[in-house]
């Protein structure tokens, strides 16, 4: 992204900052366009809690060894 700033901002005029921020504006609204149409609302598999005992007490006795 910087290259693409220095090279739009060679004279470093107004004209060329208000492309650059345009094109930034542009790229937010399709990102978050195309996050809000495919994102969900749900909580991804990896962020529930697996309560499994032996998980948990060999963590535990790892521990311990320390």
């Amino acid at each position: 992204m910087p290259f693409l700033v220095y090279s739009i901002t060679t004279e470093n005029t107004p004209g060329q900052w208000a492309a650059v921020f345009i094109i930034h504006a542009i790229l937010l609204f399709v990102t978050n366009a195309i996050f809000c149409i495919f994102g969900q609302g749900t909580a991804a598999a990896f962020t529930q809690i697996n309560e499994d005992p032996n998980r948990l007490s060999s963590t535990k006795m790892r521990l311990e060894r320390l």
